[in-house]
């Protein structure tokens, strides 16, 4: 990914080696405001924090899922998916 589609301008996630950091402005430029707002508000935080947590983890993320800088298959993405999915899976939440 590339600031803003700027043509290599800026900050680049997912070209091998390891990623440069982001800012939050890159990240509201890449998923937009909308995007951001609803994942605050199911979050319960900020824009801003969500940007800037976002900011942080997504290069450590790809760099992660991008080994020496390939690209994992459709199966291997899935696997990953799955192993993401059930260390995630908090099991069923009593409502209150």
């Amino acid at each position: 990914m590339q600031r803003g589609g700027s043509g290599g301008q800026g900050p680049v996630v997912g070209v091998g080696g390891e990623n440069q950091p982001l800012h939050p402005d890159d990240i509201e430029r890449m998923l937009g405001g909308e995007k951001i707002e609803a994942v605050a508000q199911q979050a319960g935080q900020s824009p801003e924090a969500v940007k800037a947590g976002l900011a942080q983890a997504l290069p450590h993320v790809v760099n992660a899922l991008t080994p020496e800088g390939t690209i994992p298959d459709d199966t291997q993405l899935a696997a990953l998916g799955d192993r993401v999915a059930q260390r995630a899976d908090p099991g069923p939440i009593a409502k209150p």
